[in-house]
């Protein structure tokens, strides 16, 4: 077997990476300890005892140092590795600041802003997956620390992009209801005839029930979902009050045109 002392300085003078110098490091301590242990087992004549104890107490320095030197090494390592953390939030957080710069759409930066919380999370899970060496263990608390709250403040950012976007959707299911409403209204104040109006009926709830299927499509933020419960009730409702409206305008079609006349302006009247 390789003598440790030869091999640890090639370790040194080679420049490894940091990871393959801790595995190679590991592998020195462990030969050193194999041979102090052969070293403490051996029964030497007693002129040479004296030998005996200096190699023993060689071997435990020796211990010593390469574990000294291991622990620099573990320390590196985690280091660099930390480094690449830090670097990574600086990317996530130049990615936020470009995207509240840009003309992006609304839609578009709650896409975005979700790829940052899960790069985010991500590197939570790498340290988490990665233990430090003791020494390091209060950098590591503090890195988990401030990328928790940091996910947070992303995550408060994403919720309030969403519940934009939402309402701009919702806004433009209101002003589809309005157009409805005044069509409807523009209809019941028309002298126009009863297949005139099952028309007219027929293309109000049609459009209505697309409106209540956009709704339907929609996925509330958890704040506004009272919001949502409220839209879908008030269209159904709607719906219901035209499917009236265009069953009793499809029953005026069998009238006679003077009685229809006459009911039809009674309707009117009813349905205002």
């Amino acid at each position: 077997r390789e003598q440790p002392r030869s091999r640890g300085l090639g370790d040194v003078y080679k420049r490894q990476p940091p990871a393959e110098r801790v595995a190679t490091k590991r592998v020195l301590a462990v030969d050193a300890e194999e041979l102090s242990t052969q070293a403490g087992k051996l029964t030497p004549p007693p002129e040479s005892q004296p030998l005996q104890d200096e190699i023993k107490l060689f071997m435990e320095r020796f211990v010593t140092l390469l574990t000294l030197e291991l622990k620099h090494l573990m320390d590196q390592e985690y280091l660099v590795f930390l480094r690449n953390v830090i670097s990574s939030v600086d990317s996530i957080s130049k990615a936020r600041t470009a995207d509240l710069r840009s003309d992006a759409s609304a839609s578009q930066r709650v896409t975005t802003k979700q790829g940052l919380v899960s790069d985010a999370e991500a590197l939570v899970l790498r340290l988490n997956n990665t233990p430090p060496p003791s020494s390091l263990k209060p950098i590591h608390a503090q890195e988990l620390e401030f990328l928790d709250q940091y996910i947070r403040f992303l995550k408060l950012e994403l919720r309030q992009q969403e519940e934009e976007v939402y309402l701009r959707l919702v806004s433009d299911i209101v002003r589809g209801i309005d157009d409805i409403a005044a069509r409807r209204s523009q209809s019941l104040q028309s002298d126009r005839s009863s297949s005139q109006r099952v028309t007219t009926g027929e293309e109000l709830k049609f459009d209505t029930e697309s409106l209540l299927n956009e709704m339907d499509g929609l996925t509330p933020p958890a704040r506004l979902q009272p919001l949502q419960v409220q839209g879908t009730t008030y269209l159904h409702t709607y719906i219901r009050w035209l499917t009236l409206e265009l069953e009793y305008a499809q029953s005026l079609i069998h009238i006679s045109e003077p009685t229809r006349t006459r009911r039809s302006s009674y309707a009117v009247f009813c349905l205002k």
